[in-house]
């Protein structure tokens, strides 16, 4: 066998020689990833690997969601009936298997929910472990000159935020897709009550596409600014911390109070600006469910004076458009 020696070339060794010098411990080095293999690039990418990993329990809790969505189909159903079949013909014993089969759905829904958010917490845990300790292993990996070059306190700040981008990725994506699609369905379910209060319903996703889109690139910006100002004052206390026997033995106590009072001044007021425009896109929503939800009041109350809809189909249709 052949031994490398410092300052010299492969040197061999006999097994006497191995057996005389050997002091009993063995090394192992393991190389984790293909030598042609370079750094995956921070991105959605980045984040598949640990998603493909819990995949099937993901389609599981897209399952289960879509059981909720159908349940909450359930409740304008019982309403319907109720006003069409009790009240009209005060059938109480109706009522009775209505009231309890209407407790048994919700329970269910109950169920299903609290198991849904129990499996997805859970799966999101060990996501986060396993990202977490991927992040830290890149950040070990990093030369010297990338933390000379940065403060510490923006490259905590850029760690804590794997968690918001992690839920980005896996909760708010899931949701996006069960909305479209259960949006959808909602939309034929009430086009089969009349097609005319679902035109109102339509005509008003325009007007929330052009609220997200008018306020989307300046709430990015804004918290952008809110990121960066945030960072900027965790560093500094992060290193006037570390630091702390240097100020107090160059008694600059009172130039560093000033200088971080002032970066949370601006902190601070970035984040006002943020509440500020989330709070004006709140109210623009609302406003607009507010006035196609009138506009459903005065085309359904006309429709149903016409005798082109009944009153529980009316209540139905509107519990649906909600």
């Amino acid at each position: 066998m052949f031994v490398g020696e410092a300052g010299g070339g492969p040197t061999p060794w006999t097994l006497a020689q191995l057996a005389s010098n050997w002091t009993g411990e063995v090394l192992f080095a393991v190389r984790r990833a293909p030598a042609s293999a370079g750094p995956t690039p921070f991105g959605l990418a980045w984040f598949l690997p640990a998603v493909r990993r819990f995949r099937n329990v993901l389609a599981e809790v897209l399952v289960v969601s879509v059981f909720i969505q159908l349940l909450a189909l359930v409740a304008p159903l019982f309403t319907q009936v109720v006003i069409d079949k009790v009240l009209v013909h005060r059938g109480l014993t109706t009522l009775q298997v209505l009231v309890v089969g209407l407790l048994a759905v919700n329970l269910a829904e109950a169920a299903l929910s609290w198991l849904r958010t129990y499996v997805f917490a859970h799966t999101t845990s060990r996501m986060d472990a396993i990202l977490g300790a991927q992040l830290f292993r890149h950040l070990v990996a990093l030369p010297i000159s990338y933390f000379e070059s940065r403060p510490t306190g923006q490259t905590v700040a850029r760690v804590r935020e794997l968690e918001n981008v992690r839920n980005f990725v896996t909760s708010s994506a899931l949701t996006l897709v069960i909305d479209v699609v259960f949006g959808l369905a909602f939309l034929a379910v009430m086009a089969w009550y009349s097609a005319t209060l679902t035109l109102v319903v339509a005509a008003s996703i325009p007007i929330y596409a052009t609220i997200s889109l008018a306020l989307t690139p300046v709430l990015k910006a804004r918290v952008q600014e809110k990121f960066q100002r945030g960072a900027a004052n965790q560093s500094m206390l992060v290193e006037s911390l570390g630091g702390i026997q240097t100020l107090k033995a160059m008694a600059v106590e009172p130039q560093v109070r000033a200088r971080y009072e002032e970066q949370l001044a601006g902190y601070i007021g970035a984040a006002l600006r943020c509440v500020t425009l989330g709070a004006a896109g709140c109210q623009l929503v609302g406003l607009t469910g507010k006035v196609t939800s009138a506009a459903l009041l005065w085309f359904g109350a006309q429709a149903v004076i016409g005798g082109t809809l009944t009153i529980s189909e009316f209540v139905a249709f509107n519990m649906r458009a909600g």
